[in-house]
């Protein structure tokens, strides 16, 4: 059994960590060293420094996603279905994209690249429901590009958190020079819309296609219902009744129905007998009784004296 001094002991604990630490060295500049949430804060050993210098927009970096550059204040919506562009932009050596289901479903197919200065983020490091991409070297690249696309049959809404850190360049030890932003994404689908029921035709109409179900009639009928009677009708509907009074009048009156009336002989020919109109009774204190006799004339005459005497 070697036996050996406190000091000797320290000096094999000092060469054994320095077998060690090249090899995790090693694996910073082909692929991130840490696979976890958060910035690079107390996981890179100090290489890189523990404080960062604050989020991309600091580095002059951005990250856009479709059309849409990524603010760690603002969701991003995702469609199911659709496949979106990555890129990073502006000055890098390495790189750690990690995305990751808030409801921890497997979401690890959902990054794929053909890009060379690209890859997945494999190993131990990373739980295999977590999607991740890191870089393949330590050169300096000015864009990183890759894509992003979640099946059509992903149950929505999911909601995800991408941790993106940045490192600009390692020109010392302990550099702190880089970067680091946490951005909020979540798939949706899009509500589907119902199409309109009538298709518009090919060519423009004068008059609208369907009329108004109802209207009210602000034009009169062509003729009224029930004409109104404008004109007397040509014989009256009951002839008028005349009766003589029992005292005499001061005029003369219509002869009554049952009482011989006197004609006058007929004009020019006509054989139509003309009416004639006498008092029924006169005053025998104003005028003498007169008898009627069968000469026309003379009763023609009576008939004009009594009239004189009358007014």
């Amino acid at each position: 059994m070697l036996h050996l001094s406190n000091f000797q002991w320290n000096k094999v604990h000092a060469a054994l960590i320095l077998l060690l630490l090249p090899t995790s060295l090693h694996a910073y500049p082909s692929a991130a060293g840490h696979c976890n949430q958060g910035s690079l804060t107390n996981k890179s050993f100090g290489i890189h420094g523990n404080t960062g210098s604050g989020p991309l927009s600091e580095g002059s970096l951005k990250v856009t996603i479709g059309d849409t550059i990524l603010d760690p204040d603002t969701i991003l919506n995702i469609e199911p279905g659709e496949e979106y562009k990555v890129i990073l932009e502006g000055p890098t050596r390495g790189f750690l994209f990690r995305l990751e289901a808030l409801d921890n479903r497997n979401v690890y197919e959902v990054f794929s690249s053909s890009n060379s200065d690209v890859q997945r983020k494999r190993g131990s490091l990373c739980s295999t429901s977590v999607a991740a991409m890191t870089h393949t070297n330590r050169e300096e690249k000015d864009t990183i590009e890759f894509d992003l696309s979640f099946p059509a049959s992903t149950q929505t809404p999911l909601e995800l958190r991408l941790d993106v850190t940045v490192v600009a360049s390692r020109s010392s030890y302990g550099s702190n020079d880089w970067y680091y932003d946490l951005y909020n994404l979540s798939v949706l689908s899009t509500p589907e819309t119902n199409s309109p029921t009538v298709s518009p035709t090919a060519f423009p109409s004068d008059s609208p296609t369907d009329p108004p179900t109802s209207s009210s009639t602000t034009s009169p009928t062509k003729s009224p219902t029930t004409s109104p009677t404008v004109s007397p009708s040509k014989l009256p509907s009951a002839p008028p009744t005349v009766s003589p009074t029992t005292s005499p009048s001061d005029y003369p009156s219509a002869l009554p129905a049952d009482t011989d009336s006197i004609t006058a002989p007929p004009s020019n020919g006509s054989s139509s007998p003309a009416p004639s109109v006498f008092p029924t009774q006169v005053p025998t204190s104003s005028a003498p009784t007169i008898t009627c006799t069968d000469n026309p004339g003379i009763v023609l005459m009576i008939l004009m004296i009594s009239t004189v005497l009358l007014f």
